[in-house]
Order: C-alpha cells, then structure tokens, then sequence
C-alpha cells in the first residue's frame, strides 16, 4: 500500500478524486486530505507520505510555493489542475503526472501505477544500496 495525501480545496474535485482511488485505486491508501497549505505542511511532515495529489491553485498560495517551503521531499507528486500554464513548472518540479481536470478514471488509474512502479524502484534501491553499504562496511569489495 503507497500512503497518499490528498491536497484540494475544491470540494467537488476532492469528492471525484477520494471516489475513485477508493473505487479503482486498491494499492493506494489515503492517510490525509487537507485543503491548504499550513495543514498539509503538518500532514506531511506527520504521515510522509509516497504520494501526494496536489492542487496547482490553494487558497492563499498554491502547490509549487507549498513544496517549496517544505525543501527537499522524497514522496511523488502528481499535480491536478485546470490550467495547462504550470505543466512546464511540475517538470521542474519531477512531477510524476499533471492530471488536467475534469479528469478520468483513467487518468487517475494510470497515476496510480506509475507511482505504484515508482515507489516501488525506490525501495529496491533503498536496499541495494544498503547490502552494498553493509558489504563495503565490512571490508568485501
């Protein structure tokens, strides 16, 4: 199961959304939703979660200057919005998907596995690398 947050304040997209990972998104399990910055700040840093569905437009700032104040982070983002003006900043960003709305099932199902593919190569090579930290540890090139 990959930890999702949820970040929306839009109602009507917030309820599409949480319908159909719930519905069609078995692997992915929501550990928040909030719908601004200074509560998703607190979630994230309290669930670190693998993947976060972020809204491009908050209310009093937006999903880029909210990254930005937390720094490095190692969760996926995929980034939903109605405006195809950001989708050049979520590339800088190493945006997983940019879902335009009104999306589909689909688009979310195939957000959905890549972050599941994703995630999944992060792990693998967490752990690579700690047998090859444990090897060089104790003198086996």
């Amino acid at each position: 199961m990959i930890k999702t947050l949820i970040i929306e304040n839009e109602a009507k997209i917030l309820r599409q959304l949480k319908k159909i990972i719930l519905e069609h998104c078995p692997q992915l399990s929501i550990c928040g939703i909030v719908k601004e910055r200074e509560a998703a700040l607190k979630m994230i840093k309290e669930q670190k979660p693998e993947l976060v569905f972020l809204n491009t437009t908050l209310s009093k700032t937006n999903g880029f200057e909210l990254l930005d104040k937390l720094g490095a982070f190692d969760f996926e983002v995929v980034f939903i919005t109605n405006q195809e003006k950001y989708s050049y900043k979520a590339i800088k960003y190493n945006a997983l998907d940019y879902i335009m709305t009104p999306f589909t099932t689909e688009d979310v199902m195939h957000a959905s596995e890549m972050a599941v593919a994703r995630v999944a190569e992060k792990k693998v090579s967490a752990q690579l690398n700690m047998v090859l930290s444990t090897i060089k540890s104790n003198g086996m090139n």
